[in-house]
C-alpha cells in the first residue's frame, strides 16, 4: 500500500507545518497508523527554520504516501490552499502539525461519505491534549442538529478543523481558504460552506485530539476575537442575502460575539480585549441583550457575563431543573446597568 498509484488515492491529508519539530512526528504517527490505507499525506512546510524538515523527510523515506513540499512563510491558509492544489484525493482532511487523529477516523468517515452521497462534510467530536499528550477530561461530542447547520455556524464555529473530512469539490466550489484571514480561517471556511448550502453530517464519537499549549495560535485571544469579527463582517452580504437565515441575523451574531468575547476577556483578565469590546457591549440596548438570552447557544455566555457560571447555584440548580429565564434576565439586566455606569 505504500506504492499507491494516483488513481488509488481516495483521501488527501493536508498538513501545514511551521516550526513544529516538537510535535510533527506525533502527528504523522497518527496518520500512518490509520486503518484506512488509501491516503496521501501532503505536508506543506510553511517556511520552517527548525528541524521540522528533517523529521518529515524520515517519514517520506519510509512511506511514499507521505509527501513534502516547501514554500516561503505565507501563513496557514496559503499552505492549505497549496496542499489542495497538489492533492490527488477525492476527499480532504486538514490536519495541523501539532494535532492527532484517531486510528479509525479516516475509515469511518470515508465509509459514511460513500454510503451517503448527498453528504459533503462529515465531522466528529474531539478532546484536548497538552504538550505531553495528556488528555483533558473536557470533550466536545456533536449530536445530530435538528435545524440547519448554517443557523449554528453563523453564531460560532462548532468543530475544530481536523475533526472533519470533506469532498474536495467543497473547497473548490467555495474558493478554498481566504489567505487574507490569519485567525478563525477555519470558521470562515465552514461558514462559507454552509452559506453555499453544502450538506453536513455529525458523527457522535471522539475522532481526534486538539493540542492546546502556551505557544499555539489559539492562545492569542485578542487576535482570535478580532478574527471572528472579521469572519462575520466579510461574509455580511452572504449572510444578509441568505433565505435560510432570519432577518437581522448578522446583527444578532455580532452582538453575541461582542458579549461572549467581553465575558471571556473579563474572566481571563485580558485587558486588550476588554478595552476593544467594552464600548461595543455598552452600546447594545437592553432589548438587544435580552434577545440574546432567548437563544440557547448564547445562554452560557450570558451566564458567564452575569458571573454565575462558576457558582454552586449555577451548577446545582441550572443543570438539573433549567434556571428560569426570568431569573437570568434579572441578573443580565443588573449587570447591564452596572456596565453602563462603569
Amino acid at each position: 500500500m505504500n506504492d499507491l498509484q494516483v488513481s488509488d488515492i481516495k483521501l488527501s491529508i493536508i498538513i501545514p507545518c511551521h516550526n513544529q519539530e516538537k510535535y510533527i512526528a506525533r502527528t504523522l504517527d497518527s496518520v500512518v497508523k490509520q486503518n484506512f490505507l488509501n491516503w496521501e499525506c501532503v505536508i506543506i512546510d510553511d517556511g520552517s527554520n527548525d528541524h521540522s524538515k528533517n523529521i518529515i523527510k524520515d517519514y517520506v523515506n519510509k512511506d511514499k504516501r507521505v509527501k513534502y513540499y516547501y514554500q516561503v512563510n505565507k501563513g496557514v491558509s496559503s499552505a492549505r490552499n497549496y496542499g489542495i492544489n497538489l492533492s490527488s484525493g477525492e476527499y480532504l482532511l486538514f490536519l495541523d502539525a501539532d494535532d492527532i487523529i484517531s486510528q479509525f477516523m479516516c475509515e469511518k468517515f470515508i465509509q459514511l461519505l460513500e454510503q451517503k452521497p448527498n453528504i459533503d462534510i462529515v465531522y466528529g467530536g474531539y478532546d484536548t491534549i497538552d504538550e505531553f499528550d495528556n488528555h483533558s477530561p473536557l470533550k466536545t461530542i456533536p449530536t445530530q442538529i435538528k435545524i440547519k447547520y448554517l443557523q449554528h455556524l453563523v453564531i460560532k464555529n462548532i468543530f475544530t478543523i481536523h475533526a472533519a473530512i470533506l469532498k474536495k469539490s467543497v473547497a473548490v466550489d467555495i474558493g478554498c481558504f481566504d489567505e487574507k484571514i490569519q485567525y478563525s480561517e477555519d470558521w470562515d471556511f465552514w461558514l462559507r460552506a454552509a452559506l453555499y448550502e453544502k450538506k453536513f453530517y455529525s458523527f457522535n464519537e471522539i475522532v481526534c485530539s486538539y493540542r492546546h499549549y502556551t505557544e499555539n495560535a489559539s492562545n492569542n485571544y485578542y487576535k482570535m476575537y478580532l478574527g471572528a469579527e472579521n469572519v462575520l463582517l466579510k461574509n455580511a452580504d452572504l449572510i444578509n442575502n441568505s433565505s435560510s437565515l432570519p432577518y437581522n441575523t448578522l446583527h444578532f451574531s455580532l452582538n453575541n460575539l461582542y458579549l461572549s468575547s467581553y465575558a471571556q476577556a473579563k474572566k481571563m483578565g485580558d485587558m486588550m480585549s476588554l478595552q476593544y469590546f467594552k464600548p461595543k457591549v455598552k452600546s447594545m440596548t437592553l432589548n438587544e441583550m435580552s434577545q440574546l438570552l432567548v437563544n440557547y447557544r448564547t445562554l452560557p455566555a450570558l451566564l458567564n457575563y452575569a458571573e454565575v457560571s462558576e457558582s454552586i447555584f449555577f451548577h446545582f440548580i441550572f443543570y438539573p431543573i433549567s434556571l428560569t429565564r426570568t431569573f437570568v434576565r434579572k441578573i443580565v439586566i443588573k449587570k447591564y446597568f452596572n456596565l453602563k455606569n462603569e
